[in-house]
């Protein structure tokens, strides 16, 4: 482990000063992601068509490394380096992570019971992004029964008679291009 892991002002070293200067005061964040990887032994190519692949360096069960297909695509993209991992995220995303930053933000998931532990992460992540989006509908709902609340009511005191239809009209036509936005 790097003696300065702890240290929140270091900065990675292959930053320039400017650079590190600049980016000092952006926020951090923490990863917590659960993805498929795996240390690229070799690159090669491979088939007829001469197409790109990884050489795994952790072999299959039956002891072979099976190469990986990846695209000319990517690998101009990320510039893969032997020693580095292959990811796979959770939606398909697959890039390419430097030993040394992979192997300081992910722990294996070994076992059975952390296998279902990193599966039950990924349903609560997917569940609290749908949960997120369920929120802000039902805070349109509730808005809208406010509006409708309001009509049924009747005119209030401080509206005085056809301003309260024009006012709820407009908040009800806001809410409408708020939820299109959305």
């Amino acid at each position: 482990m790097n003696a300065n892991a702890g240290d929140q002002s270091s900065s990675p070293s292959c930053l320039t000063a400017s650079v590190a200067a600049a980016v000092e005061g952006l926020p951090r964040y923490r990863c917590h992601k659960v993805v498929r990887a795996v240390k690229i032994l070799s690159m090669g190519l491979e088939g007829e068509d001469s197409h790109p692949v990884v050489i795994p360096a952790h072999p299959n069960d039956d002891g072979d490394s099976e190469p990986i297909p990846v695209s000319h695509e990517w690998v101009e993209k990320h510039d893969p380096k032997v020693g580095g991992y292959l990811v796979v995220y959770e939606d398909g995303y697959m890039s390419f992570s430097p030993a040394e930053a992979f192997e300081a933000g992910y722990v294996p998931v070994d076992g059975a019971r952390d296998r279902e532990l990193a599966d039950v992460l990924g349903t609560a992540a997917a569940q609290l992004r749908g949960l997120r989006r369920t929120n802000e509908v039902l805070a349109a709902k509730v808005q809208v029964l406010d509006l409708v609340g309001s009509l049924l009511m009747g005119p209030a005191p401080r509206y005085g008679g056809m301003g309260m239809e024009e006012d709820v009209l407009g908040r009800l036509e806001r809410l409408r291009a708020q939820l299109g936005a959305s």
